[in-house]
């Protein structure tokens, strides 16, 4: 399996998918998933914020939340945050922190993230939560890649840009992150068959797999080459793609010549 986690304390994987199923069932279980990863990590809930009737939204006392939650159930339930921390860590930094967020999203197709320690990681685990994820939520396509815990991994997958970019690349990443978020992910061109970018792991259903590259469907054009990274089945209805970092520039320049990877500037959304 690819290597994609990096064991630099201030690196964390995110998760990301996008075009979920809305239902409450679906709230619920990506929100036992997440637990349950919390206590396979040895880590404690910290912190909880739930959107809905009954839910103020804000992040307070995971105890306190989750208590009112069990007892209202999840049909009322738009969005929520859950953060936890190593218990001993003091204090809680982001780097040290496991965080998901979730949202249903009604009108943009809704999210399901997950931010993780690199460090805390095995591949089993990975690929795991991966497989867990994506069977609860259903997603119409996702991501997963290694970010550094100051520049917000959960935010770059909602497309909201944290972190000093004022000036050259920086700026320009920026532009990337934000347009994802307004151009992107909110009108959903994923269920175009258009990919965010390309990430060590890419989890792609239909739209994205029959989209064309060189005259072929992305998929086979995957296939015709080792170097073009590996396919594998996560679920019935997604398959993960798996790119190695190095080869991950050209497949990039590659898919967006051939217009399957978004670009804001083009207004293809």
């Amino acid at each position: 399996m690819t290597k994609i986690q990096n064991k630099t304390t201030d690196n964390c994987l995110a998760i990301a998918f996008y075009g979920i199923d809305t239902s409450p069932k679906t709230a619920e279980a990506f929100f036992r998933v997440a637990v349950e990863l919390i206590g396979q990590l040895r880590y404690d809930p910290h912190e909880l914020g739930v959107t809905g009737k009954g839910f103020s939204g804000k992040i307070g006392q995971y105890d306190r939340i989750a208590s009112k939650l069990h007892k209202s159930g999840f049909a009322a339930v738009n969005a929520f945050d859950l953060r936890s921390n190593n218990s001993n860590t003091t204090p809680l930094g982001p780097e040290r922190m496991v965080e998901a967020s979730f949202s249903a999203g009604y009108d943009y197709g809704g999210y399901a993230i997950i931010s993780i320690p690199a460090d805390k990681l095995t591949k089993d685990i990975t690929f795991a939560v991966s497989e867990k994820i994506a069977q609860a939520v259903r997603p119409s396509y996702g991501i997963g890649y290694v970010r550094d815990s100051k520049l917000g991994p959960v935010w770059y997958a909602i497309g909201i840009c944290q972190g000093p970019a004022r000036t050259g690349a920086a700026y320009q990443e920026g532009l990337d992150i934000t347009h994802w978020c307004f151009d992107g992910r909110e009108r959903e061109v994923y269920r175009k068959g258009l990919l965010r970018d390309v990430y060590p792991w890419n989890f792609l259903t239909v739209p994205q797999l029959t989209r064309f590259v060189d005259g072929i469907p992305l998929e086979q054009w995957i296939r015709r080459s080792r170097m073009r990274g590996t396919l594998r089945q996560l679920t019935d209805e997604v398959t993960l793609w798996e790119v190695e970092e190095t080869a991950i520039p050209k497949a990039r320049k590659t898919l967006h010549e051939a217009g399957v990877i978004f670009d804001w500037r083009k207004g293809e959304h």
